[in-house]
């Protein structure tokens, strides 16, 4: 049976390379966004609105590739994805291709609560809603909506010229900022949360979203027979789909031995479901990268753990749980892309 103070939150600021100069503020942000899931609960919030709030800020600030500042198309303009999951009722929702909402995680989260109300002529209400379907949702429901450009930072402008000019022989897995954001929150009813907010590639063509808005591939918040899982991955978003890699992990962590810390088979799952995947195997290694965190509750072992894994050079996390009472922060690094590393804490 769960405990019933179980409380716990986690972000990353997404699997890729960041700068020397960069690192200390990435762990800052990080930090910052995990306290901020961490008020949420400790005021009596669910874990969907400790993951939005934690997800909020990351959004926010122009050092990650999500919402503000996030990367540019090749239109030269920003287009945001977002996605939520909610293990009450497993349900999902999420946003692709806006260009004018400031937190595309809010309008994710709009959409689901849509999702739970009873239909209007039997309606199937949509999982996903993108470009302008989406920021018509989004103005709707009262949304923060800016000007598109607004959205386009001075460094976002800067990277997008700079690769540009050398887009034949820069190297991809030195682009700043790289990846998809996101949290995972488990609160004292014992439900899960997960959540993915992504500028998308740079330079991907007008219109194309990725894997947080895809159900299964970005985010999975889970309970099942009283053992409670949730994930959030980063990486290339059409691998990302192609491998569902979401779900693949938490089917994983359910599945295996209950024998306590499950970073191994996080690690495993990663290198055989997809670096090498079949479904990936004329897929160029560096376009391959993977992050991923997840949060898993035993209830037979009565514990909780916090387990991340990358091939990436850096992966930036953080976690905060009512039984440690402070955030904990780990850049976690790697050589090797073809290879996994992966780390686990326990979080009680």
């Amino acid at each position: 049976m769960a405990t019933k103070d179980i409380d716990f939150v986690a972000v990353h600021a997404g699997a890729g390379y960041y700068s020397n100069r960069d690192q200390k503020g990435i762990v800052k942000l990080c930090k910052k966004a995990c306290s901020i899931g961490a008020r949420q609960l400790t005021s009596g919030k669910p874990a969907i609105d400790s993951c939005v709030a934690a997800t909020v800020v990351l959004e926010d600030s122009p050092l990650t590739n999500a919402g503000f500042g996030s990367n540019l198309n090749l239109e030269e303009k920003v287009e945001c994805d977002a996605g939520l999951m909610d293990s009450s009722g497993m349900e999902f929702a999420g946003v692709g291709a806006v260009r004018s909402v400031k937190n595309p995680i809010r309008v994710a989260k709009h959409l689901l609560d849509e999702r739970r109300k009873s239909h209007v002529a039997n309606l199937v209400r949509p999982f996903v809603l993108v470009g302008d379907g989406a920021e018509k949702f989004a103005q709707r429901i009262g949304a923060h909506i800016v000007e598109p450009k607004t959205m386009i930072s001075s460094r976002s402008r800067r990277v997008f010229k700079r690769v540009l000019s050398h887009v034949e022989t820069i190297q991809t897995s030195k682009l700043l900022p790289m990846d998809t954001v996101g949290s995972i929150s488990v609160d004292n009813c014992q439900l899960a949360a997960a959540s993915c907010s992504s500028g998308g590639l740079l330079l991907k063509e007008p219109g194309r979203v990725g894997h947080a808005t895809m159900f299964g591939a970005g985010c999975w918040a889970e309970v099942r027979n009283g053992n409670i899982c949730a994930v959030s991955c980063s990486g290339c978003g059409e691998y990302l789909i192609k491998t569902h890699t979401a779900q693949i992990v938490a089917d994983a962590l359910f599945e295996a031995p209950d024998s306590g810390f499950k970073h191994e088979v996080l690690q495993n799952t990663l290198k055989e479901k997809y670096l090498n995947s079949v479904l990936l195997c004329n897929s160029p290694k560096e376009h391959k990268l993977i992050g991923c965190i997840c949060v898993f509750y035993s209830c037979s072992l009565n514990l909780l753990e916090f387990i991340w894994a990358h091939n990436s050079a850096v992966f930036p996390v953080c976690f905060w749980s009512k039984g440690v009472a402070r955030t904990k922060q780990v850049l976690s690094r790697n050589e090797d892309l073809a290879d996994v590393k992966a780390g686990c804490i326990c979080a009680q």
